[in-house]
């Protein structure tokens, strides 16, 4: 087990992703229909997991959003 320096404060981690998912919600809510949005997607049995999974349901759908491409 790694042990922590006691010169440096721990770090904390940033709790960004909630953020990233409501921003790619709101900026891909014109497509709500061909896209689901499935956040905190389990890759594995392991606690790793993907900040937010987007399933095209419409294989032809154009997405106009450079994110998307």
């Amino acid at each position: 087990m790694a042990r922590q320096n006691p010169k440096r404060p721990a770090r904390r981690r940033a709790k960004w992703h909630q953020a990233f998912v409501d921003a790619l919600h709101t900026g891909l809510r014109r497509y709500r229909d061909v896209l689901e949005l499935l956040p905190e997607f389990p890759l594995t049995s392991e606690p790793m997991r993907l900040d937010l999974l987007i399933i095209k349901k419409q294989p032809g759908a154009v997405i106009n959003k450079s994110i998307c491409r």
